[in-house]
């Protein structure tokens, strides 16, 4: 499956950098959130200006991208293809 990924650097709160490959949940394949969201009676999570819900391609979870402490520059889009399970 082709998706579009982007890689980025971010200072976490704790003051490290993280470095994350992710896909946007809105370029996620149609169907992939089936059975990924545990709790779907829960009020939608808000997240401050700038911290976007994203899928971490290498952790296969969701995390947080903090776009307000970008180290550097997000690469992307990029066409990957990847196995999604």
């Amino acid at each position: 499956m082709i998706v579009k990924t982007y890689t980025g650097t971010f200072t976490k709160a704790s003051g490290d950098d993280r470095t994350m490959s992710f896909i946007r949940i809105k370029d996620l394949p149609a169907g992939f959130l089936d059975g990924k969201v545990k709790n779907t009676q829960a009020k939608p999570r808000k997240f401050q200006h700038g911290v976007e819900l994203v899928w971490d391609i290498v952790s296969k979870d969701f995390r947080t991208f903090n776009f307000n402490t970008v180290v550097g520059n997000v690469a992307g889009p990029q066409d990957m293809e990847i196995i999604m399970d």
